[in-house]
């Protein structure tokens, strides 16, 4: 492992703060293995028994939902970003997602017996993994809300708020966002326009910008 992947590990959200001796050890040992992807080759799928948690070291790579006939695009994951926290301890026997590389990328999976070394003997490796799990349910319940929220305005003004920065590009497509969304792409495009004229976001070709969140949420709340 070089310096730079150990640093990119040490700084990610589960390990900042923590014990690097104690880091570098399990890193260094038999449960930690470092692997290459090349661009769209399958990084987990759902029948995969994952008991390790992933780290993307470089490049890029995309979640995508379960369903074989219609695949959703979920999330991206860049440089820093975890992944596998939820199944790592599971009783479950199935990955709940399909993980592939959208570049060339390169992934860090430690697995169960070395995090546990790592949150029995480190508390700041312990308090990242609760907050961690705690960020991934409130994710997830934002993304029930993209489903189950009524009008494409809604939808989309829910999806908007949850990108913490207020003026930020959206990488999906618009069909990827659609399907996300559960909607069609005239009526995203519709929505998009719908919030442009109602004053709540401002688009340059593919920025967007956020003018009154607060208020936008709120807005469509009862729409």
């Amino acid at each position: 492992m070089t310096n730079s992947e150990f640093e990119r590990i040490a700084e990610s959200r589960i390990f900042s703060g923590c014990d690097r001796e104690l880091l570098a050890q399990v890193l260094n040992g038999e449960g930690c293995e470092i692997i290459d992807y090349a661009p769209s080759e399958s990084i987990c799928e759902p029948q995969t028994l994952l008991r390790k948690i992933g780290i993307i070291l470089k490049g890029s790579a995309i979640v995508l939902s379960a369903d074989s006939d219609r695949k959703v695009l979920l999330r991206r994951f860049s440089p820093g970003d975890i992944f596998g926290v939820s199944s790592v301890f599971s009783d479950e026997s199935e990955f709940v997602s399909r993980i592939s590389a959208k570049s060339a990328c390169t992934v860090a999976f430690i697995d169960a017996p070395s995090l546990s070394l790592l949150l029995e003997n480190d508390k700041a490796v312990l308090y990242n993994y609760i907050g961690f799990l705690s960020d991934r349910i409130r994710f997830l319940n934002r993304k029930i809300k993209f489903f189950t929220s009524g009008t494409a305005e809604r939808r989309l003004a829910l999806y908007l708020d949850s990108f913490p920065e207020d003026s930020f590009k959206i990488d999906e497509s618009m069909s990827a966002v659609a399907d996300m969304l559960d909607i069609g792409r005239a009526s995203l495009y519709r929505a998009f326009d719908r919030l442009t004229e109602d004053g709540f976001i401002r688009r340059e070709r593919d920025e967007i910008t956020l003018l009154n969140r607060a208020e936008m949420v709120i807005y469509y709340n009862d729409k």
